[in-house]
């Protein structure tokens, strides 16, 4: 609080007074001694008897009332005294945690207290007269006079206050403005208890800026979790997940969707004989060469099993699904991987198409049984083939 707001009065008694004490006994002993005085004074007067008795007790009357008023009086003063102290400490403790200032109704200064100088980093001297809409900091100059224009009379304001330092840091401020009351002709005056709550809205920035990291860690990890760490391709949970959402959007659109379920030849005699650490780049190869097919960013190429792929392929139909099928297949010929266990001499892939408009009532596992029949029959018929599922041949005579 401005040492001006709340002026220092002490009681300072008379030095007469003080020569001859301040308590009860002394007044007392001053009294006596004026009775005794006016007393003798009224025996040299040679008053009769009765009269200078009247006027002795008069004399001890006044006297009482005189010790009662000067006792009233000490205690008033003690009172004072211990009222003063106390908004002294008060001061003291408004002055350690609160910036305080004073402003007439167009927002100058009047008064600031130490602490609101140290958040301003000016001086009190710098800061009389000036505006507050110079220390507002994001905020439109005179919305807070406007504000408090619109205010009824005698009411309080509390709100949050974005102010600016001398050197251009930003601070928040919670805010109570209590209008002053003054005489019939003072000018109105508005007193502001301010705290400083940049420190606590810093950590609140710092948690919302760990909790988007901690968002983007969780998705970057769902991310991993979907993928296959061996090829790099999508795996066969993420696969499964995509075949529903696309089969629903599918039945709403009537378009068809397709998919295909890829295996490489004989794999498990290419494991034995070149080992597991052949057969690991072999899958990646063969996971490269199916990426390199993807012809739109809504084609998805799976890692479905250890010797397999699968290609989920939407608004695609038979003779689509067919085309991508057999350009994975040359595309994996033309890699002329050595396979000595191969009749072809060299590793080569079978893939079983299966395209459809799904029924409102069809099930994801459907499909992936239909595209796994194909793939069967591909095997069967012969390696190094491309077919379609017999329901899909009905379908699309």
């Amino acid at each position: 609080m401005p040492p001006d707001i709340a002026p220092t009065i002490a009681y300072r008694p008379t030095p007469w007074l003080a020569r001859r004490g301040h308590g009860a006994a002394g007044l007392g002993c001053l009294a006596l001694l004026a009775v005794l005085a006016l007393f003798e004074w009224l025996v040299r007067m040679r008053l009769e008897a009765g009269g200078a008795l009247t006027l002795l007790l008069l004399a001890v009357a006044a006297g009482g009332c005189l010790l009662r008023a000067m006792e009233a009086q000490r205690r008033l003063s003690d009172d004072l005294q211990g009222a003063l102290a106390q908004l002294h400490d008060l001061a003291r403790a408004v002055d350690a945690h609160l910036a305080v200032d004073v402003a007439d109704a167009k927002g100058r200064l009047l008064r600031v207290n130490e602490r609101f100088s140290r958040l301003a980093q000016y001086g009190s001297e710098e800061l009389a007269g000036r505006d507050l809409g110079q220390l507002e900091a994001d905020q439109q100059p005179g919305a807070l006079g406007a504000a408090l224009a619109a205010l009824p009379p005698q009411s309080l304001w509390q709100g949050e206050v974005r102010c600016r330092a001398r050197d251009g840091s930003r601070r928040w401020l919670e805010t109570t403005l209590v209008p002053l009351r003054g005489g019939p002709g003072d000018a109105a005056r508005w007193l502001a208890l301010r705290t400083d709550l940049t420190a606590q809205r810093l950590v609140e920035e710092q948690c919302r800026q760990a909790q988007a990291h901690a968002v983007g860690l969780s998705r970057q990890l769902v991310q991993v979790a979907a993928v296959d760490l061996l090829t790099g391709l999508a795996d066969r949970h993420h696969l499964q997940c995509n075949l529903a959402s696309e089969m629903g959007r599918s039945q709403r659109s009537g378009l068809p969707l397709a998919l295909l379920m890829i295996e490489v030849d004989d794999f498990q005699d290419y494991r034995d004989r070149y080992g597991p650490a052949q057969a690991d780049a072999c899958l990646q190869r063969l996971a490269m060469a199916a990426r390199n097919v993807q012809r739109r960013p809504g084609d998805l190429v799976a890692r479905w099993n250890a010797q397999g792929f699968a290609m989920l392929l939407p608004d695609t139909d038979a003779a689509g699904g067919m085309a991508m099928a057999e350009l994975l297949r040359v595309s994996v010929e033309a890699l002329r991987l050595p396979h000595e266990g191969s009749p072809l001499g060299h590793v080569s892939v079978s893939v079983g198409v299966y395209a459809v408009c799904p029924a409102l009532d069809a099930a994801a596992d459907e499909l992936l049984q239909a595209a796994s029949e194909a793939l069967q029959y591909a095997r069967q018929f012969r390696r190094n083939r491309t077919r379609l599922h017999r329901d899909t041949f009905a379908t699309n005579a």
